[in-house]
C-alpha cells in the first residue's frame, strides 16, 4: 500500500506528467480552434471525435491528481515510527491547496465531461472554456495574467477615482 501510494504520488509530480498536462492543453487548444461554422458533416465529426478524445485525456489527468491529493503524497514514502504510527513526510497542502492547484481544472473536467450527456449545442458552447486551462499548465502564461491581474486593480482604481472626479 505504501508503494502504490509513493508510486501515485511520484506520477502525480513528474515533469513528464507535467510536459504531457502541458501538451495535451495545447493540442485541445488546437482542436477547439479546428472548429469552423461552414465545415462539412465530416470536418465536425473528427473534430468532435478529437474533442473527446482530448476530454477522455483530461479526465484521466484530473483523475489521477485526485487520486494524488487524496493520499495525501508528494511522491515521498510514508514513515512509520517507532511505536507503529505513520506519518506523511511532506503532504500536498491538503484540500484547500488541491483547489487552489487544481480546482478551475478538476471543474472544467467535470463539467466537459458533462457535457457529453447533454446535447452537441452545450457541448459545443462549453468548449472554448477549456482554452483557458492552457493558464494552469504554463507557468509563462500564469506569469502573463498575473501580471494583467495586478494592473487591473491599479487600472480599477484609477478608473473609480476618475470617475468620483468627472461626476463630483
Amino acid at each position: 500500500r505504501t508503494r502504490f501510494r509513493h508510486l501515485v504520488g511520484s506520477f502525480a509530480n513528474s515533469s513528464r506528467f507535467a510536459l504531457a498536462s502541458r501538451a495535451s492543453a495545447y493540442f485541445q487548444t488546437a482542436v477547439i480552434c479546428a472548429r469552423r461554422r461552414d465545415a462539412g458533416a465530416a470536418a465536425d465529426a473528427l473534430v468532435d471525435s478529437l474533442d473527446g478524445a482530448c476530454v477522455l485525456l483530461l479526465a484521466l489527468e484530473m483523475t489521477v491528481k485526485t487520486v494524488a491529493a487524496c493520499l495525501r503524497v508528494d511522491g515521498t514514502f510514508v514513515k512509520r515510527t517507532r511505536d507503529g504510527r505513520t506519518f506523511v513526510c511532506a503532504s500536498s497542502g491538503g484540500f484547500r491547496g488541491f483547489v487552489a492547484a487544481h480546482g478551475f481544472d478538476f471543474v472544467l473536467a467535470v463539467v466537459s465531461v458533462a457535457s457529453f450527456f447533454f446535447s452537441e449545442t452545450f457541448r459545443r458552447t462549453t468548449a472554448p472554456f477549456r482554452v483557458l486551462r492552457l493558464v494552469s499548465t504554463d507557468p509563462a502564461l500564469r506569469r502573463i495574467v498575473s501580471t494583467f491581474a495586478r494592473c487591473a486593480r491599479v487600472i480599477g482604481t484609477l478608473l473609480a477615482v476618475l470617475a468620483c472626479v468627472v461626476y463630483a
